[in-house]
């Protein structure tokens, strides 16, 4: 392979990489995303677990020398959401910096895991992801957001009250969105269409878990 031909493939990642940041970052402060935010519990990051399965998704999609780009464009759209809803300074910082652990920590291991894209139709692939993306990583991250909570004085609720109702919100919110995100950009959101009724029916279940433990 020629230089040039590798500085093409370059300038296609990192231009890639900047589509997908800016992806990200719109749909962190959608509509639906800020409406969520002033109906969260204040011991829990606004909007549940939905920025942190965002920023997993636009992580995985993205190479691993361009993530530096995503984590800087949802910066300001944290920072616009979280303190839209009356959140304090050091508290939106906290959060950011849990969300983006959580994050980090999925994807490098994921990414590490996984040969080349993550695929939901291969076992291997899949049992990576429940196991580092929707297990993990939310439960290492809520130690370390429940204690960034009780150490800003946020709420009123016990330590273990907030790491519970993170811990749950972000395990719902990746098992619900990061799939659907990866799936629609490799165009296999088509085979939705012959999914079997009980699929239709999981995904209705899920996503009304999603909300009843934002």
């Amino acid at each position: 392979m020629t230089p040039q031909s590798n500085l093409t493939r370059h300038d296609r990642a990192l231009r890639d990489a900047i589509v997908i940041a800016a992806v990200v970052s719109s749909v962190t402060t959608s509509p639906p995303l800020l409406v969520l935010s002033l109906h969260s519990s204040p011991v829990q990051s606004p909007h549940s677990g939905c920025p942190n399965s965002i920023l997993l998704a636009g992580l995985l999609l993205t190479p691993r020398r361009c993530w530096w780009l995503v984590i800087l464009a949802v910066l300001p759209a944290h920072f616009a959401s979280e303190l839209y809803s009356g959140v304090p300074t050091r508290m939106v910082l906290s959060w950011f910096v849990s969300n983006v652990a959580q994050a980090l920590f999925a994807a490098f291991f994921i990414c590490r895991s996984v040969k080349d894209r993550l695929r939901f139709d291969r076992f291997r692939d899949l049992t990576i992801f429940i196991l580092f993306g929707a297990f993990l990583a939310p439960f290492l991250s809520s130690f370390l957001d429940a204690s960034l909570v009780k150490l800003n004085g946020w709420g009123t609720s016990e330590y273990w009250d907030v790491w519970r109702v993170r811990f749950l919100s972000n395990v719902l919110a990746t098992l619900t969105l990061v799939p659907v995100v990866m799936l629609w950009t490799s165009g296999r959101v088509t085979a939705l269409r012959k999914a079997l009724p009980r699929r239709y029916v999981e995904a209705f279940l899920l996503t009304m878990c999603l909300w009843l433990f934002r």
